[in-house]
């Protein structure tokens, strides 16, 4: 699909809304209900960074993902989307009000299980990193 967008002699304001649309898309669900290695994350960035730059990266990756009026161009960063879609599983364990499916799954699961699941999900030390990212203001780069 990259390719296919490589001849249309894109901007680079112009090829973040393709990323974005086309590209990370297709990622988005896998990752949300599989372990995505870190082999695939880097992978899928570098793809997708030689296509925003036509090769080598011509600014730090950390400052693409800033906002417009922050310097940067509003890019999406894939490792803190896997883990934001990680955390969004979190509320899904531990809340007690959940009906249908959950409500059987978390009845099996005792205490401990849950706890288990959990730390499966996320690593305690990558909360902070996305609380400060998404939340904190103006530290964009990890």
């Amino acid at each position: 699909m990259i390719n296919l967008w490589k001849v249309r002699g894109l901007s680079v304001h112009g090829k973040v809304p393709i990323i974005k649309a086309f590209l990370l898309s297709k990622m988005i669900y896998p990752s949300s209900v599989l372990t995505t290695p870190p082999e695939i994350i880097k992978e899928f960035n570098t793809l997708v960074f030689h296509f925003l730059w036509n090769g080598k990266d011509k600014v730090t990756r950390g400052s693409t993902y800033a906002p417009y009026d922050c310097g940067g161009i509003n890019m999406v960063d894939y490792e803190n989307m896997v883990k934001a879609l990680r955390l969004s599983w979190l509320k899904r364990i531990i809340d007690d009000s959940c009906s249908g499916f959950w409500r059987l799954y978390l009845n099996l699961l005792s205490s401990k299980g849950r706890l288990f699941v959990i730390t499966l999900l996320i690593n305690i030390s990558n909360i902070f990193s996305i609380m400060n990212c998404y939340y904190g203001g103006q530290n964009y780069v990890n």
